[in-house]
């Protein structure tokens, strides 16, 4: 969960509420707030001022991914709504996942990117074609909730974390995992990233 910013005050937002994740567009010195409301809340954090809110959304926003065309919100529910960030409004849904919606990670790009990464509490990664508001493939093998996704900048690799303390990697033209790592013999991956010159990838842990 995390907690109102100073940056920001809590009159920004709709209501009292809890913020459950966000996402900085810097391009637009936007960032995007999703809450447990469930409401997802657009600020300027030059000005402070709030953009908009919108309360359309069934059930609390658990993750998010931000460009400067479109958002991805990612639920409770699993549901994954494709985000108008002009008018704060949904554009469609995409569905699949069977409860929480962990992380969304689209590819890294210019313009709008096609090509998006989710994970789920139903231990599931999926890779989803946007432009055909359709799954591609779902990704199995992990036993606990997903913590975190990536893609691999050449969009060939997808690497996953679960809090069955593993690094998953999965090859996306073969649609199957080629590898497996242990994280230490407690805790595991709470946040990882693909470093964009190379194939080294930094990854934070839930261990002291």
């Amino acid at each position: 969960m995390i907690n109102y910013h100073p940056l920001f005050d809590k009159r920004a937002l709709a209501t009292e509420c809890n913020l459950t994740t966000a996402r900085i567009d810097p391009d637009e010195f936007r960032i995007m707030c999703g809450t447990s409301l469930p409401s997802v809340s657009q600020l300027d954090f030059t000005t402070k001022d709030a953009l908009s809110t919108s309360q359309a959304v069934a059930t609390p926003v658990t993750a998010l991914s931000l460009n400067s065309n479109f958002g991805l919100v990612g639920t409770q529910g699993g549901t994954i709504i494709l985000w108008d960030i002009n008018s704060n409004k949904q554009i469609s849904k995409l569905s699949g996942h069977l409860t929480q919606c962990t992380s969304l990670q689209t590819e890294r790009q210019q313009g709008s990117p096609n090509v998006l990464v989710s994970g789920s509490s139903d231990t599931n990664v999926k890779l989803w074609d946007i432009r055909m508001r359709a799954a591609v493939n779902t990704y199995k093998g992990h036993t606990q909730d997903i913590v975190c996704t990536d893609l691999s900048p050449d969009q060939k690799i997808i690497v996953s974390s679960s809090k069955d303390g593993t690094l998953r990697f999965w090859d996306t033209s073969m649609h199957k995992m080629i590898k497996k790592i242990k994280i230490g013999s407690t805790g595991y991956a709470v946040c990882t990233v693909f470093n964009p010159n190379d194939l080294c990838i930094p990854v934070g842990t839930s261990s002291r």
